[in-house]
């Protein structure tokens, strides 16, 4: 009978048993390799180390002796020299191998790391995305949401992302798991709710979503809607372009809504904050150079459009100083926070219509 006649039973089996011995093969090869690193550090202690190191063909004169007087142990070492072999044992290390090998699939531990802030960046946009979903079909909007429960929605989302999306756990591990009060924060900075310098509300709203009793239905509202449905697609319409214009309109009506003059650093830092809140609202995914790149570029067009600057004859380290300092100062911070959330909350209001209490 050829193997193209067998049954499914024999396939099955036979596959069992080409496993099994698979997995023995490789058991030996770490109870080898144990064994050699038992006798090296033998070596070791008894400090006759340095004599292997400087001749090692003093293990195959070893090797021989046991075989020849002491069989068992010959053949033990035998067998484990040849387990070691395969991991290519360095004097420098005492002829010490691994017990496994290390598969080394990118090249070095930095880029490894590199990778690993990847997939986190990838999982907080996941979460971000899917956060904003359930924002959008709650039956509260932002706005009648405290900081401690939009936490709570955003640490549920958070864990919702995990349960539906659990490749994040096998890629970066159970770590991962303890990353949720830091999404909390960037969702917060992200709407507008952060409080520069206030630890305690920072402990609040980092610890209280997880431990409070009160927030726990909330909180798993989120995590139940974001495991059970798929993220909201963003409609076609919502491109950079149409995030500009939208902008531009949200970035006007916050300088009216203030009623002060500003000056060119908190106009830029007001410009900015109103593009990330547009961006926000419209659940548009642009990684962190775009978010930089669009958002200078959004600066400038501001600038320009509002006469506030006359763009062919304006010192570009100047315009570099303004966005610099709209992007990074702890100053403007307010006033960037301030206009984001104003942003958002506006296109909300034009897209889903004024938020309805309970």
């Amino acid at each position: 009978m050829s193997l193209d006649n067998k049954s499914p039973d024999h396939h099955i089996a036979y596959g069992a048993a080409t496993e099994g011995v698979a997995a023995a093969s490789a058991s030996l090869g770490v109870i080898g390799r144990y064994w050699w690193n038992l006798q090296m550090q033998l070596l070791v202690a008894t400090g006759t180390m340095r004599l292997f190191r400087a001749y090692w063909w003093l293990f195959l004169v070893a090797g021989f002796l046991l075989l020849a007087f002491v069989m068992p142990l010959g053949v033990a070492f035998v067998v484990s020299a040849f387990c070691a072999g395969a991991m290519n044992p360095k004097a420098e290390d005492n002829f010490i191998v691994p017990l496994r090998p290390q598969h080394v699939d990118i090249g070095s531990e930095e880029e490894d790391e590199f990778t690993e802030k990847e997939v986190l960046q990838d999982l907080i946009d996941e979460a971000e995305t899917r956060h904003m979903g359930y924002l959008k079909v709650a039956d509260r909007g932002i706005a009648d949401l405290n900081d401690v429960e939009l936490a709570a929605t955003a640490l549920g989302a958070f864990d919702g992302t995990l349960r539906a999306c659990p490749w994040f756990i096998e890629l970066c591990g159970d770590e991962v798991l303890d990353y949720g009060p830091a999404f909390v924060v960037i969702r917060l900075k992200r709407l507008g709710r952060y409080k520069e310098g206030d630890e305690d509300w920072l402990e609040q709203v980092m610890l209280e979503p997880r431990t409070s009793e009160t927030l726990k239905p909330l909180r798993l509202d989120a995590e139940r809607f974001v495991y059970e449905n798929e993220p909201v697609e963003t409609p076609q319409s919502d491109d950079l372009e149409h995030v500009q214009d939208a902008a531009a309109i949200h970035h006007l009506g916050y300088l009216n809504a203030i009623k002060r003059d500003v000056d060119e650093k908190e106009f830029a830092a007001a410009a900015l904050g109103a593009f990330d809140g547009t961006v926000q609202a419209c659940g548009l995914r642009l990684s962190d150079l775009d978010m930089h790149t669009n958002g200078v570029a959004f600066i400038l067009a501001q600038l320009t459009r509002l006469e506030r600057i006359d763009i062919d004859s304006v010192d570009p380290d100047w315009i570099a100083e303004v966005t610099d300092e709209a992007m990074t100062s702890s100053a403007l911070e307010p006033i960037r926070a301030e206009a984001g959330h104003f942003a958002f909350t506006m296109e909300g209001a034009m897209r889903f219509g004024p938020t309805q209490s309970p």
